[in-house]
């Protein structure tokens, strides 16, 4: 899977959006085998965006499988991200954003084969 060149220290964003697993998880894999940095990210976005509202047993659903992704990545060092906002202006806000040493923002890319096309 092809990505976008970028310095060879610069993370790349995983956005998880219905896949709420580690295992057989593709985009992962894929970011894994660059051996970059990885930042995982969960976005929860507006109703607007034809993810719809959130009923009881949904809500408990997400709840539950988001503490069980996030307790996954703890054991191999990771942390999830959690975020609630348009996801285009959340993911690219990361992108920029400064980090300590860095003259510019984190560089963080976003393979294009990882956007999904579906809520």
């Amino acid at each position: 899977m092809p990505f976008d060149p970028a310095p060879q220290d610069s993370p790349i964003i995983v956005w998880f959006r219905k896949d709420l697993r580690l295992d057989d998880n593709n985009a992962l894999a894929a970011a894994a085998s660059t051996g970059r940095p990885i930042i995982p990210v969960y976005i929860r976005e507006p109703e607007e965006a034809g993810t719809g509202p959130l009923g009881e047993a949904q809500a408990w659903w997400l709840h539950h499988s988001l503490t069980a992704l996030a307790g996954s990545l703890g054991e191999i060092g990771s942390s999830l991200m959690l975020a609630s906002g348009e996801a285009g202006s959340i993911l690219s806000a990361m992108a920029k954003k400064r980090v300590p040493g860095r003259s510019s923002g984190t560089g963080a890319m976003i393979p294009r084969a990882l956007h999904s096309t579906g809520p």
